[in-house]
């Protein structure tokens, strides 16, 4: 076998287990919560190889976007990628309210996250909250 077929080969069976997976989201997050925003993509791009379709990666790449004041693009990443994939994901709609707020739509981000303050995913709700809050100190 040639070495560029063993090379395909390996890629074919390459696989990172859920625990290596959930570490390398934190650290993203982390990353995040540190300013770190090149660190942050850099993970997240890892990510989208090891986990095409997941929406996490594309939420970490639009949290990043919001950090760096770049609203919009938040909102096409989540609208464009992250939905698509996890379209009931109610802490990716919460992020996608955040996003509206900061590119100056409060009546649809407060639409948005009045509705996912219902959410039974608790995580979701209490970031619909929180962000809720922050629309209506804003206003």
């Amino acid at each position: 076998m040639t070495q560029m077929a063993q090379s395909d080969k390996a890629s074919d069976s390459f696989s990172v287990g859920r625990q290596v997976v959930q570490a390398m989201t934190k650290m993203a997050f982390l990353a995040l919560e540190n300013g770190q925003f090149m660190g942050a993509h850099t993970i997240a791009r890892s990510l989208l190889v090891i986990r095409p379709n997941h929406a996490t990666p594309h939420l970490i790449l639009a949290m990043s976007c919001i950090f760096r004041n770049e609203p919009v693009m938040a909102i096409k990443i989540i609208t464009d990628k992250a939905l698509p994939l996890e379209p009931n994901n109610d802490l990716v709609k919460a992020f996608l309210g955040l996003a509206l707020r900061d590119a100056g739509y409060a009546a649809q981000a407060s639409e948005l996250l009045t509705s996912l303050c219902r959410s039974k995913d608790s995580e979701a709700a209490e970031t619909a909250k929180e962000f809720l809050c922050q629309v209506h100190q804003g206003s």
